[in-house]
């Protein structure tokens, strides 16, 4: 069982790394909330489970991204519809982890060299010491899940986790010509391992009929886009190592909509973009140009917005008053961040 003065240990440890970090008012309520629910502590009690020698990654990559929208947002659902407090803050901080540990696995997969602003895991640990770290905490999550839930939510994490790495690969294997729909579907499959896993754990069918499913699924999805148009705003590309998807030759919604709109010279330019690295200053503001002048970056943002306003009626259709608020706030927030990245 937890040990009491280690899980104490880490929750100062957690707060500590985190709190600085706080900036925004939106995201500091959504901290408060997820230590004042008790989620903090769940997490600190499944990770006072790996072993210490290979902890500090994780706690490295808690400290990097500091957004809990996803797991307040699980625990608000949870509770609206039902369930008792001590599932709720166990769900939440399951997702909680599974998020965290799904971005150290995908910086080293996309070899991204950054997290918010710090190094990620694999950059600051060597990706086998952050490998081993990932699947440590993977191990202890399931070791909870199969405590607490059943034996077979065990394996159904499993299931889902394999889908959601298979997905980045996938991701990667699609070429530029790949639909819009394409890309949206392979988004949900990748996200499948926390949009779906508090509803499989409470016993309920994670499927277009489960609004709360919807909701969760539809915020998420929304955030992924928002990444895609950071990655090719002009007013945001300056603050991060913008381009990266270009760079990597990754596709992403907002490129798969330029694509269909260029003309065949501009087209066979920003092809031979695709995947080679590096990318002149010269290159780089054709790029932004393109995306400017063709309404691609205004009509994904506009694309994206309507996701989240989806996403807040559904939120607002199972959600009980005191839980509104920080979806509200989360939404607008964003919105706001959409407009500013014209």
């Amino acid at each position: 069982m937890y040990n009491p003065v280690r899980v104490n240990e880490l929750v100062n440890t957690i707060r500590e790394k985190t709190e600085f970090r706080l900036h925004d008012d939106v995201v500091k309520k959504l901290f408060d909330a997820y230590c004042n629910y008790g989620i903090l502590d769940s997490v600190s009690q499944i990770l006072s489970e790996v072993p210490q020698r290979v902890l500090e990654p994780i706690i490295h990559t808690l400290g990097s991204h500091v957004t809990k929208e996803k797991p307040v947002f699980t625990y608000s659902v949870l509770q609206s519809v039902g369930q008792d407090k001590k599932t709720s803050v166990q769900v939440g901080a399951i997702v909680d982890l599974l998020w965290t540990l799904s971005l150290m696995y995908d910086d080293m997969f996309d070899q991204d060299l950054k997290r918010s602003g710090l190094p990620a895991a694999w950059v600051e640990f060597g990706s086998d010491f952050a490998y081993q770290s990932a699947q440590a905490g993977f191990e202890a999550v399931k070791k909870m899940v199969s405590r607490y839930f059943c034996d077979d939510a065990s394996q159904v994490i499993d299931k889902l986790v394999v889908m959601g790495i298979g997905s980045l690969k996938a991701h990667r294997d699609l070429k530029p010509g790949a639909s819009k729909s394409e890309l949206l579907d392979n988004y949900r499959l990748r996200a499948l391992f926390h949009t779906a896993l508090p509803f499989v754990l409470i016993d309920q069918v994670p499927d277009d009929k489960n609004v709360s499913f919807l909701a969760i699924e539809n915020v998420n999805l929304a955030g992924q886009i928002m990444n895609d148009l950071k990655d090719v705003s002009p007013k945001y590309i300056w603050l991060r190592e913008g381009f990266s998807d270009i760079r990597s030759g990754v596709m992403s919604i907002p490129l798969a909509i330029l694509i269909e709109r260029l003309n065949t010279e501009d087209k066979t330019r920003t092809l031979g973009l695709f995947g080679n690295g590096e990318m002149s200053e010269i290159d780089k503001r054709f790029v932004i140009d393109s995306f400017v002048t063709s309404g691609t970056l205004a009509d994904s943002i506009n694309m994206t917005k309507e996701i989240y306003n989806a996403s807040l009626d559904q939120f607002h259709s199972v959600l009980k008053p005191e839980f509104r608020i920080f979806i509200d706030e989360w939404i607008l927030s964003k919105k706001q961040q959409l407009d500013n990245l014209v």
